[in-house]
């Protein structure tokens, strides 16, 4: 997967950042749905099961958006203790496009949720 076809003109951490992200969507896009499913699905699943298990302390379910920061959250911290695994930064980078995917999912009010997974 090629984000921009000429790099040539960028710089060397430039190309390394594109390197990265063109990484990162090839995982979200290719590599994870096979093995793990909708990744916009498995946020709002993921939200549905963490309101259920902290109900008692919140005051309202969490969303699939609270579900993907969180994540983005989980792997920087991870990021914080293994700066050199680079599988942190690729994963925290697609939990922040897939929340990014729900957010424009919902501006146009197709995400394509089961209404079962998607928190009232």
């Amino acid at each position: 997967m090629h984000l921009i076809t000429d790099s040539s003109s960028l710089s060397a951490p430039s190309r390394r950042r594109l390197e990265s992200l063109e990484r990162t969507a090839k995982l979200v896009t290719t590599d994870r749905p096979k093995t793990h499913g909708d990744a916009e699905i498995e946020m709002g699943r993921l939200a549905v099961v963490w309101s259920g298990l902290l109900q008692h302390k919140l005051k309202e379910p969490l969303t699939e958006f609270d579900a993907a920061a969180m994540m983005v959250a989980f792997k920087a911290c991870r990021a914080v203790v293994n700066p050199q695994h680079q599988d942190n930064w690729d994963d925290a980078a697609g939990y922040s496009a897939i929340g990014a995917g729900i957010s424009e999912a919902r501006k146009l009010d197709d995400c394509g949720l089961p209404k079962s997974f998607v928190p009232a």
